[in-house]
């Protein structure tokens, strides 16, 4: 038995701080978030991910987020490991025209409540931005 939870969320807070600029203007970044999510999925999210930013606009990310909310009718909490990689296209020497980001997450670590009623893998579905 298998089901599928969607949710769209919002980024309440998002405090990024570089930890080292490296020559020809790529850096490293570390980043702490939190999020409010509706839909299939209602509650709250903190994340801490560390970033990796090209020089020409690319990036790509890593992360854990512990979610705290209700899903199905169930409440707990439940932890995200997030890998991303965000594509800035770029025509000869014009500015970015589109963004394209590519997430997989999985659910790593269920509350004993949450496991009870759905001890399957969760995905929160992909995000495109263009």
């Amino acid at each position: 038995m298998s089901s599928h939870a969607t949710a769209i969320f919002e980024v309440k807070t998002w405090d990024e701080k570089p930890y080292q600029e490296i020559e020809g203007g790529s850096k490293l970044t570390r980043a702490s978030v939190t999020k409010a999510y509706r839909g299939d999925v209602t509650g709250d999210g903190a994340s801490e991910s560390l970033m990796f930013y090209r020089a020409d606009g690319s990036a790509v990310f890593a992360g854990l987020e512990r979610i705290v909310a209700a899903i199905g009718g169930r409440a707990g909490s439940f932890v995200l490991q997030v890998n991303c990689a965000a594509c800035a296209a770029r025509r000869g020497t014009s500015p970015r025209t589109s963004i394209t980001q590519t997430c997989h997450s999985r659910w790593t670590t269920p509350s004993s409540e949450m496991a009870r009623s759905a001890s399957r893998r969760q995905n929160l579905g992909r995000r495109s931005t263009k």
